[in-house]
């Protein structure tokens, strides 16, 4: 099956206008009610944090339902793909570039080498707090 391996900056559905920082992009997207993503890859690891809505995530054959507050990792290289449910959805995203990976290396920072996912908890408030800080430099979303 044909993979596309999308660059940071790139996205599926509506997506704000990527904030570069540091080597790591910043982006919120939103999806319509029974949107699918198709199988896709990132050229580098992602982080998502659930905005709005649920979706399932659907990774070789493991499925996991997502709903507000959850954060979800990939990592370079790792296919996947999302069905979003019957309601509109929001992700906001955080992509890890080249420059980013290098720094976590320096600091012997190790990122999970599998998909993961966490409900709840300190990593959602921590994901939370750094798309607070997203928006207060970005300002109103336009989507």
């Amino acid at each position: 099956m044909n993979v596309q391996t999308l660059a940071n900056g790139s996205f599926y559905g509506r997506a704000a206008k990527p904030l570069e920082v540091g080597g790591v992009t910043l982006a919120e997207t939103a999806y319509d009610a029974n949107f699918v993503v198709p199988l896709h890859d990132h050229a580098h690891p992602i982080m998502c944090l659930a905005l709005a809505g649920r979706f399932t995530e659907h990774v070789g054959r493991r499925r996991d339902v997502l709903e507000r507050r959850a954060v979800f990792f990939q990592p370079a290289g790792e296919a996947h793909a999302e069905t979003f449910h019957q309601s509109p959805a929001r992700l906001f995203n955080v992509q890890m570039g080249a420059e980013c990976i290098r720094w976590l290396d320096e600091y012997r920072v190790a990122l999970p080498a599998a998909p993961m996912n966490v409900s709840r908890g300190r990593l959602s408030i921590l994901a939370m707090q750094l798309h607070g800080e997203y928006r207060l430099r970005e300002g109103p979303l336009r989507l």
